[in-house]
């Protein structure tokens, strides 16, 4: 394996995707609601008890994050793959002694940097901002941060598989339903409030079971990465841990396919 062709596609992927408008967008947005949250201050009521805000706070930031993450995910991603297979401009580099499979590596490596960037820069920036209005660092805030790059990772690597035997729009949609369908089995097999509204047949309930273990559990990585800083306004899921092996596991299953499928594919020049 060709490490530092991957590295060098990877900076490469890294440079020509902070160059997209929507990192700019997201990085604006995320600077406005952080010095938003540092005018927010008090309590608010739940359930009877009060909460401060920072709690509610670092919970919003928290999906605020993951919905920044999960457009760059899909769309710089698919972005890429597809610009660069309809302008054939990876012949230059696939032309040097760098296989497809590190090729593509480095591409998923690239946008991954972006991600932890983006994530790292966020986190630190609303910590900091605790710091200044509370007097300490949020640490168990941080502890959400690295179950869920695993999904971000996961994301990314199928975005980019569906995007080379398909096209833009097919990967973004399929990732997208895949992702919401993911939160929607999990909510109804493991949300006690959803449960009050709705309970499905048995057998519909069976094969909800089979839907939740067999695709990847976006949902509950979700809710358990959220649960680790913040439980009481949180679903803590006593599946969560399992969800991160079960993400692991799908990424290796993924870049398996990627594997096989770059072997067989002819890039046209």
């Amino acid at each position: 394996m060709n490490l530092k062709g991957t590295f060098v596609v990877a900076e490469m992927t890294f440079q020509e995707a902070i160059r997209k408008r929507f990192i700019i967008f997201i990085l604006l947005i995320s600077s406005f609601f952080l010095l938003l949250n540092l005018s927010c201050e008090g309590a608010i009521n739940v359930n009877g008890q009060e909460r401060s805000l920072m709690r509610f706070s670092a919970f919003f930031f928290f999906y605020m994050v993951g919905i920044w993450n999960l457009g760059i995910s899909t769309q710089i991603t698919s972005s890429l793959v597809t610009e660069e297979l309809e302008n054939k401009t990876y012949i230059i580099l696939l032309s040097k002694p760098i296989s497809k499979l590190n090729y593509y590596l480095g591409k998923a490596f690239g946008i991954f940097f972006i991600i932890i960037a983006n994530t790292f820069l966020v986190y630190f920036i609303y910590s900091i901002s605790i710091y200044i209005k509370m007097g300490f660092f949020f640490f168990d805030f941080w502890k959400s941060f690295f179950p869920m790059l695993l999904g971000y990772a996961l994301i990314i690597s199928i975005v980019l598989l569906l995007s080379l035997a398909t096209n833009k729009t097919v990967s973004v949609m399929i990732m997208s339903g895949l992702i919401v369908f993911s939160f929607i089995i999990n909510g109804i097999l493991y949300e006690t409030n959803v449960e009050k509204f709705f309970e499905p047949a048995k057998k519909i309930h069976a094969t909800l079971k089979i839907f939740y273990w067999v695709l990847p559990q976006f949902g509950s990585l979700t809710f358990f990465s959220s649960s680790l800083f913040e439980s009481s306004i949180s679903q803590v899921h006593y599946l969560g841990e399992l969800s991160v092996y079960q993400i692991s596991m799908w990424i290796c299953i993924i870049w398996l396919i990627l594997y096989f499928y770059l072997d067989r594919r002819e890039f046209s020049e």
